[in-house]
């Protein structure tokens, strides 16, 4: 039976002993600062991400906010949540949700003057030179569980010095929300419909959470290093190209209609726009191929098998 293996969410349960939520949020924070040279806010998920930027630029149902087709039901809950949604430039949108699916830099149109949120959640970005693809961007967003296997967490990215302690305030005015929605996303399953509902308005994460995300700040490097060392197995077998030599993607997404043969059920196929621009999109089937350390080394060498054996 096929199962979803775009990502390592929530692979790891393990947490950090002691240390106070100040400690943690520094740390976390300084981690990718440092790694970057740029300034990041800690906050609960990548949909907490958009709802924080949303509400900072005061965004309302008189707003249209750009977002792609196929994009998921977690995007339009909460953009919409906000603003009214529109899936084209003609209608001249606030705000743009520019999606970079599985890290893939996707274009909008040159002539486009308004505000850029670069959804870059499951990017690993390997510099600072990943980030901001358009020149319009004024934030970038990052989801931990996607990068880090956690259970929760996510990453603005900002040019805006303001939207830093935006976030600060904001987190202060929150507690038992906090903890309400922390132990909704740890018991995954159950409650998890109302954790999605609410998620878009979170600013805080859980010293759990906290603990948890600590714990396995390396795991950016291990997952990053695992990429890296399939996408040169993949290449030694097919004709591949990345369209952005500063980030990387958790799987690779192949044309469905030039392979004839895809494995048993385990094989996802997922809507991938291979035209790469916004604002013309070509969606088509994709068999998706994961690359990240979620996947053990004989399940990757299964795919990529199977697939060599389809191939036209």
């Amino acid at each position: 039976m096929m199962y979803d293996y775009q990502w390592p969410s929530g692979l790891f349960r393990n947490l950090s002993s002691g240390g106070s939520e100040k400690f943690y949020i520094e740390k976390i924070e300084n981690f990718f600062q440092e790694k970057y040279n740029i300034s990041t806010s800690l906050i609960p998920s990548g949909r907490s991400a958009i709802g924080a930027v949303l509400s900072y630029l005061n965004i309302n149902r008189s707003d249209l906010a750009f977002v792609p087709k196929w994009s998921s039901h977690c995007i339009y809950n909460t953009v919409g949540a906000y603003s009214s949604i529109t899936e084209n430039f003609l209608s001249n949108p606030t705000i743009v949700l520019s999606v970079h699916k599985w890290g893939q830099v996707n274009t909008i149109p040159t002539e486009y003057d308004g505000v850029v949120l670069e959804d870059s959640v499951d990017s690993i970005h390997l510099s600072e030179k990943a980030f901001f693809p358009s020149s319009k961007s004024a934030f970038e967003l990052i989801s931990l569980p996607k990068i880090l296997g956690v259970i929760t967490g996510g990453l603005v990215v900002s040019k805006d010095e303001n939207f830093h302690n935006y976030v600060i305030e904001k987190r202060s005015e929150q507690n038992a929300f906090t903890d309400y929605q922390s132990r909704l996303k740890w018991r995954k399953k159950e409650g998890f419909a109302s954790w999605h509902s609410l998620e878009f308005n979170n600013y805080r994460l859980s010293i759990k959470d906290l603990k948890n995300i600590h714990v396995n700040l390396n795991n950016f490097n291990l997952n990053r290093d695992k990429i890296l060392t399939r996408i040169n197995v993949v290449r030694d077998k097919f004709d591949i190209s990345l369209n952005s030599e500063y980030r990387v993607g958790s799987v690779l997404a192949f044309d469905e209609s030039l392979y004839q043969f895809r494995g048993p059920e385990k094989t996802m196929i997922r809507m991938f726009n291979f035209n790469k621009a916004q604002d013309n999109d070509q969606y088509t089937p994709a068999i998706i191929i994961p690359l990240h350390f979620g996947i053990k080394d004989v399940e990757f060498d299964y795919f990529i098998d199977n697939l060599k054996k389809g191939a036209t």
